[in-house]
């Protein structure tokens, strides 16, 4: 950059004033574009992304799928400088990308790693879970049981008494036994925090297995019971359910492999894909089928981020249909419309239910 200038200023200096002040200016506009690029900023920025086929990540031991079932990842960059902010959320130069602004509390890229990891984890479990279960329905010899271990902890604020670990799974607040049952069970977990730390502490009884790395399936028995006293100053947490799925009862057995995406936006998919496989249904009647969607131990298809790159990349990669939750459907809805005749099919769903309506009426 030095060395640029040098040779800069020797060029210009014997030239007449017009022509330095047009060089000038050129010099300032490039300096100041430089700056822009380097100077991180407090945003996100989401970009239309990949898919991924379903069936790569989830094998059903002994069951051949031909289905064309895929999740739909975008791409994110996290504190993108202010030169792309400036191009993409002021001038709009390209409306399938959006920025957004990062949360006050934050991770290390490693430990937002870890949390993608961790939704991932869940969402296996709970696409799983919700499968085989609506399909015992039909077929009493697919068999499977589970068990709610208690909250798995994905999100630690950078300030939060360390004594509580990402991965732990919260069991009891102060003896308290934490449940899943109610209607909004994260808001009970939540309030049964701040009853039960009227003194500014608590303790949390936790099961960990004393490694960090998002990997929480890999083997429950190691999980060892701790009780941990947290104080609340400061205190920023995220939780998930944590649904342990008893091995030994699942008919047909399955098998997880590894997958490059994170997060829980595959539920879904994945919950289509596996429930296609093991009642041998074709509801995909050799149609490419995407879409996005959080699945949940009730069958509910709760929100996700990046509706509307995701609906982009349906589009690049050839989809027939697109399923997307009913809460994301509007801004969904409004990228479809943007492009020039889409040749696949927008559907908005609440549950897992109505996913398989739309895919029986498939012709």
């Amino acid at each position: 950059m030095i060395n640029f200038l040098k040779n800069f200023v020797e060029k210009v200096k014997n030239k007449p004033l017009g022509y330095k002040i047009i060089f000038g200016l050129i010099l300032v506009f490039y300096i100041t574009i430089v700056l822009l690029a380097l100077i991180k900023s407090n945003y996100y920025m989401l970009t239309p992304g990949k898919v991924t086929p379903v069936k790569s990540v989830i094998e059903i031991e002994n069951y051949d799928s031909d289905e064309e079932v895929y999740t739909v990842s975008v791409f994110e960059s996290r504190k993108i400088s202010l030169l792309n902010y400036l191009l993409v959320e002021k001038l709009k130069i390209d409306k399938n990308v959006e920025v957004g602004k990062l949360p006050s509390v934050t991770m290390s890229n490693k430990n937002e790693d870890i949390k993608g990891l961790i939704q991932k984890q869940t969402s296996i479990n709970q696409s799983i879970i919700v499968a085989y279960t609506e399909a015992q329905k039909t077929n009493p010899e697919i068999k499977l049981e589970y068990q709610f271990l208690g909250r798995v902890v994905l999100f630690l604020g950078e300030e939060t008494d360390q004594n509580l670990q990402l991965e732990d799974i919260i069991t009891h607040v102060d003896g308290t036994k934490v449940t899943n049952d109610g209607e909004n069970p994260a808001e009970d977990f939540s309030n049964l925090i701040k009853s039960a730390g009227n003194k500014g502490k608590v303790t949390l009884t936790v099961l960990r297995d004393g490694k960090i790395d998002g990997k929480i399936n890999d083997d429950i028995t190691k999980l060892k019971s701790h009780n941990v006293e947290v104080s609340l100053s400061n205190f920023h947490i995220g939780t998930l359910p944590f649904f342990d799925i008893l091995e030994e009862t699942v008919t047909p057995s399955y098998k997880i492999n590894e997958s490059s995406t994170q997060g829980p936006s595959g539920g879904l998919m994945q919950t289509i894909a596996i429930y296609n496989t093991i009642t041998k249904s074709n509801l995909t009647k050799g149609k490419i089928v995407m879409g996005t969607g959080q699945i949940n131990i009730n069958g509910n298809v709760d929100p996700i981020d990046g509706e509307k790159q995701k609906v982009v990349t349906a589009k690049l990669y050839s989809a027939d249909i697109f399923f997307v939750p009913e809460e994301n459907y509007a801004d969904a809805l409004e990228q479809y419309n943007r492009i020039k005749n889409p040749k696949f099919k927008l559907v908005k769903v609440k549950t897992f239910a109505d996913a398989l309506q739309e895919l029986e009426r498939l012709e």
